[in-house]
């Protein structure tokens, strides 16, 4: 996977729900960002990003640690016609994703926080007023806890009249030391919203995206406001 990464082949789409669908009788397999419903910590149903009902069929195990209103990462299939609003679903994994806002300094040197190399990143996309990363980190084995924040230093901004606003986000590894280690897999959703309140004026904003493996990369989305 790192080979992909260094090439810049790495899957980075605006919306994160695709499918592969063959003749009429086999299932459409998705994947999709998802809020959790919940009533008493039973689960009701999901609603992807973009509006569609998932209801998902019986056998499902679910652990209500995840809370109504949480946010997951969906592995499906159904046999619905996905141009409807409404899916019956069989859910055949998920992930549960940890949301976080973004941090922001007005200049460079007011950003002290660490950052150690991921192990690798695996995609990163914006969808729904999110920025959506799923890699692969070092987690020390004497404290498990990882800080991972999504830094804006504003003085880093490229602003300029009649073109779109150009804002750097980079995701930081704050944790100052991972000896010894092992990998684990993790999927964060960091809140934009900041930024279209800011930028409420503008269509679009350019989002360059920077994360640390052995080496520094960057990836530019374009971040649509309305």
């Amino acid at each position: 996977m790192k080979s992909l990464v260094k090439t810049g082949l790495i899957t980075l789409t605006a919306l994160l729900l695709f499918a592969c669908q063959g003749k009429e009788d086999y299932p459409a397999y998705l994947q999709t960002m998802a809020t959790v419903h919940s009533t008493d910590g039973v689960l009701d149903y999901f609603t992807s990003d973009i509006g569609v009902k998932l209801n998902p069929q019986e056998g499902l195990y679910w652990t209500d640690s995840i809370k109504d209103g949480g946010r997951i990462l969906l592995y499906f299939y159904t046999k619905d016609d996905v141009n409807l609003p409404e899916w019956n679903v069989t859910v055949t994994a998920y992930k549960e994703v940890l949301v976080q806002d973004l941090t922001t300094f007005e200049t460079t040197d007011r950003d002290t926080l660490d950052n150690q190399p991921l192990n690798d990143l695996y995609s990163a996309w914006i969808g729904y007023d999110y920025m959506n990363v799923l890699f692969t980190n070092y987690v020390s084995s004497a404290e498990k806890a990882q800080k991972f924040e999504l830094v804006r230093v504003k003085e880093k901004d490229q602003i300029q009249t009649g073109q779109w606003p150009l804002v750097t986000l980079e995701l930081k590894h704050n944790t100052p030391s991972i000896t010894p280690y092992y990998v684990q897999e993790q999927v964060t959703s960091f809140d934009l919203r900041p930024l279209k309140a800011e930028f409420a004026g503008q269509d679009t904003v350019y989002v360059r995206f920077g994360y640390k493996l052995e080496e520094h990369y960057t990836h530019t989305f374009v971040y649509a406001l309305k």
